[in-house]
């Protein structure tokens, strides 16, 4: 008997970067070359995280003796930080313009309020930031924790990107609105999670404002 290969049971694929996820287009697209793919997956990538606000990350940063002023620096690689969405101490949240104010630049920086710098040595106090990060142009690695949660979302806005060329062989009008709608499914969602501070959220808002307790 012929060995059936759909019994072979096969490790689920672990991506590092955009382009990996081109393995699960290029078979709908016949005639579609690599580089359109990869750069239409570029651009969902950057889109998807425009709309969405996912790519959410948080960084400890320790606080020292007598120094106020703060770099943030980007967590994804090829991304930049493009806000600063909050700031605490322990389990303080602090007020922006008023505990702290966050400066342009590249990195952007945080100034903190002298009277929350440590005196001594032995006070280990860390600022907690949570920062919104956006793709530079043409960036295509990512979180493998982040393609694993929203690949499917950055393959569909590819797909409707693609499916939209109308001169292309592999156009499909009414496939690209299929795509178009799960794509802005996935950014719906994702935006949801995010409204919580984090793309694991629930889309719980914590209206308690805990700053008077500093």
């Amino acid at each position: 008997m012929a060995a059936n290969s759909f019994m072979e049971e096969r490790e689920t694929p672990e991506y590092a970067t955009i382009a990996e996820l081109a393995a699960n287009l290029v078979y709908r697209l016949p005639g579609c070359d690599n580089e359109t793919v990869r750069r239409a997956l570029r651009e969902a990538y950057v889109e998807f995280c425009r709309l969405a606000n996912a790519l959410v990350t948080v960084r400890e940063i320790p606080l020292e003796v007598g120094e106020t002023d703060y770099p943030v620096m980007n967590m994804v690689p090829d991304c930049r930080v493009e806000n600063i969405r909050a700031v605490r101490i322990g389990h303080h949240t602090l007020r922006e313009n008023f505990d702290y104010i966050p400066t342009i630049g590249i990195p952007p920086s945080i100034h903190v309020r002298a009277s929350l710098v440590p005196e001594r040595e032995d006070d280990k106090r860390v600022l907690v930031v949570h920062c919104l990060e956006m793709p530079n142009s043409g960036s295509e690695r990512v979180p493998r924790w982040f393609v694993r949660k929203y690949g499917d979302g950055i393959c569909a806005g590819a797909l409707a990107r693609l499916y939209s060329v109308s001169s292309a062989a592999w156009a499909d009008q009414m496939q690209a609105r299929i795509e178009l709608g799960r794509f802005e499914g996935y950014v719906t969602n994702a935006r949801i999670a995010s409204m919580s501070g984090g793309p694991f959220g629930n889309g719980h808002v914590n209206t308690i404002d805990t700053s008077d307790l500093l």
